[in-house]
């Protein structure tokens, strides 16, 4: 796995894709379709949640980190449209099992200016 300094100059995810990391392609991906935003005034940020992810029976290689991108082009992007935002530690190894990647009760993403 390429280094946390490495990642984040990445500007699609055909790039990252095409670098040196191992890949986990097995699990497949997911899609994330409703976000809940929370805008603090107060403290001058903004709170993204969403629900947790599920995969069922899990194969393939190790896992790492999870990618989440944004896609600006939901009729027919691909990969190389796909820009990178987030990538999180997220240590596990498939064994058949259900693997569940639970989002912190404080939500997933906080931008604060």
């Amino acid at each position: 796995l390429e280094g946390d300094g490495t990642l984040r100059d990445y500007d699609d995810l055909a790039t990252l894709l095409a670098g040196s990391s191992n890949v986990q392609t097995t699990l497949g991906r997911k899609t994330i379709t409703s976000t809940t935003p929370t805008v603090d005034d107060t403290n001058n940020r903004l709170d993204i949640d969403m629900a947790d992810l599920t995969w069922l029976a899990t194969a393939g290689n190790a896992v790492s980190k999870l990618v989440f991108c944004y896609d600006p082009d939901i009729t027919g992007g691909t990969d190389s449209t796909l820009v990178p935002l987030t990538f999180h530690d997220c240590p596990m190894t498939p064994d058949g099992t259900d693997f569940t990647a639970t989002i912190a009760a404080a939500g997933f993403y906080r931008a604060a200016g």
